[in-house]
């Protein structure tokens, strides 16, 4: 079971940066949202 926590471990940074990218795309999109609306 210790390649489980190694395979979770070398992933980790994978999802964080797909995390914080996902983040950053719906703010952009609420952003865009604002934008369309006072136009």
């Amino acid at each position: 079971m210790g390649w489980v926590i190694i395979v979770i471990i070398a992933y980790l940074p994978l999802f964080y940066r797909i995390h914080r990218r996902l983040d950053y795309l719906e703010k952009e999109i609420k952003r865009l949202q604002e934008e369309s609306k006072t136009n």
